[in-house]
């Protein structure tokens, strides 16, 4: 008897300890509940603020990736920024960032395989349903509970059918970081302002036109070509939807409808893509498609915008990000400006739409302290979208968290807000001159892009490109949107188990195929091959259970 109760005491002790270092204290309470009796332990628990400095010091692990685009503040880097230094002020939350990988899904891959892994990370889907099948990950239901803040609750909640593929047998295994919704997903054809201004605004909506205009800039501006492209495609994926073909949202695969009440996947709109790969094959043998493409990279992309080598490329809403540095080689008006997909017949260019969720915030089975996942995923949402409007923080104090890309920095402590009505208000503030807002991610992206505007500031030109005018891409996406011109995938959700096992395998092979085909190795008709390879090869029973999944 004497023994059971001394250990009762010893785990009581010990359970007191450990809120204490790792639960904080909610408001009002004194003393922490590690040591109620069985009367409190009945009464409704007090409500857990999360905005409370814990007293004693919380230290968590993560990893993060590597990102040239981020641009940190002299001082500062990766390890230590302005992010690390607020929580830890505010708190008392100190993030220690073990790694950082420019391939950090290869990297986590290592990580995932050996068990070596941190109190908390981000991880793609696949990586994810891995993960939480081998029970490797924290359950964060009652976490999310106690300190997940209303405005996290709502997002999620709002997005049901996102939160659920974080579930498991009704319990709650991440933070899905959500997306910035569809308007984020369409592709452009981007074209340096200059050189249309100086040719007359040319039209090239029809493939026709476009391919006059890349033949007009080649000899007038003397490039050896006019599309970069690297070898992984995914210009090419992109332009597709000018044939009215929708085999896939940038790199992401798609499935669409199949005409007799089934699911396929838009590698099979076979006359579209051999209709495209044909056109490719001749800009190809023109010499108007970068001659390497095979072995180019990202870098060997971006640098063909910022060099001069061209002024146009098929890219996604956010490449002005990447290459605004080129106004530094060629003036202020050589920033590239979006235009609409060309499309075959002129007809108007649908826009494919993945399942949108773009990673999951984890925290590994047995990590200390988890509710600093949700707390710094808050304080992220409260940072960027409410303590402006609540007079808590002047705008001028929150631009430093959302300039240069240091809302990327933050790894697992960020969730996305739709963009949707932010750039409508943003673009009726641009226009009318009055700054008026109802959230403060659209304030300060107000306030960013006018740097650019008003000061010519380098650093804002990408949020300008997006944002700033009629023809910034989110504002055309918002157009796209109002038109009902997306196109979503018929698999909305969790991808069944064989798409994730065989569907970047039999991506890469199409893409080895579909490279022969453009260089000129091979003829166009090859595509009908590569399209029964790709059936064999695990095509067909990932269509089988995708119509299992979400057919009907």
């Amino acid at each position: 008897m004497k023994k059971s109760f001394f250990s009762a005491i010893v785990l009581l002790l010990a359970a007191i300890l450990f809120i204490s270092a790792c639960g904080g204290k909610g408001p009002d309470t004194g003393a922490n509940t590690g040591g109620e009796t069985k009367e409190a332990a009945d009464e409704p628990q007090k409500k857990i603020d999360w905005r409370e400095r814990s007293e004693e010091p919380r230290v968590v692990t993560i990893i993060n990736r590597e990102d040239p685009s981020q641009i940190f503040p002299e001082g500062q880097d990766i390890y230590d920024n302005l992010w690390t230094r607020r929580w830890k002020e505010l708190y008392n939350i100190e993030v220690k960032t073990i790694w950082v990988s420019a391939d950090y899904e290869v990297s986590l891959n290592l990580a995932i395989a050996s068990k070596e892994l941190p109190d908390m990370f981000y991880s793609n889907t696949v990586q994810f349903m891995q993960m939480k099948d081998a029970n490797m990950l924290e359950d964060l239901t009652d976490v999310l509970d106690k300190y997940g803040s209303p405005s996290l609750k709502k997002m999620l909640s709002d997005e049901q059918l996102t939160t659920d593929t974080a579930m498991k047998n009704g319990k709650l295994y991440a933070i899905p970081q959500l997306s910035y919704g569809a308007v984020c997903n369409p592709y452009y054809l981007w074209i340096r302002k200059d050189w249309m201004e100086e040719l007359g605004q040319p039209d090239v909506s029809t493939i026709a036109n476009f391919e006059g205009f890349m033949k007009t800039c080649i000899d007038r501006y003397k490039i050896p070509y006019a599309i970069g492209m690297e070898s992984s495609l995914i210009q090419f994926w992109a332009s597709i939807p000018g044939w009215h073909g929708y085999p896939r949202d940038g790199g992401t695969r798609m499935w669409v409808d199949d005409g007799a009440g089934g699911i396929m996947s838009g590698y099979e709109m076979i006359p579209q893509m051999k209709e495209a790969l044909a056109t490719w094959a001749k800009w190809y043998e023109n010499g108007w498609v970068r001659q390497d493409f095979a072995t180019a990279t990202w870098d060997n992309y971006v640098e063909d915008i910022v060099s001069g080598t061209t002024g146009m490329q098929y890219g996604a809403q956010w490449v002005g990000w990447t290459w605004f540095h080129i106004v530094e080689n060629f003036g202020d008006n050589s920033y590239l400006e979006c235009y609409d997909l060309p499309s075959v017949d002129g007809e108007a260019v649908h826009h494919p739409v993945q399942f949108l969720n773009w990673a999951y915030n984890v925290v590994t089975a047995g990590a200390k302290c988890p509710e600093a996942l949700v707390i710094l995923i808050n304080d992220y949402i409260y940072l960027l979208n409410e303590a402006t409007l609540a007079g808590d923080m002047t705008s001028e104090e929150v631009v430093p968290f959302n300039t240069n890309n240091m809302h990327h920095t933050t790894g697992p402590f960020k969730i996305t807000f739709a963009s949707y009505s932010d750039t409508k208000e943003v673009i009726n503030a641009v226009k009318t001159g009055k700054a008026e807002f109802t959230t403060g991610y659209a304030r300060t992206y107000y306030d960013e892009l006018n740097k650019w505007i008003t000061d010519k500031d380098i650093t804002s030109l990408g949020r300008f490109v997006q944002m700033g005018n009629d023809r910034a891409s989110l504002v055309t996406a918002t157009r796209y949107e109002d038109a009902g011109l997306y196109l979503y995938t018929k698999a909305w959700g969790a991808a069944p188990q064989i798409e994730l096992d065989l569907g970047s395998i039999t991506d890469s092979t199409l893409n080895e195929g579909v490279t022969k085909i453009i260089m000129g190795t091979e003829p166009v008709d090859y595509y009908d091959q590569l399209i029964e390879e790709w059936r064999i090869a695990g095509g067909n029973d990932m269509k089988a259970a995708i119509n299992k999944q979400f057919g009907k």
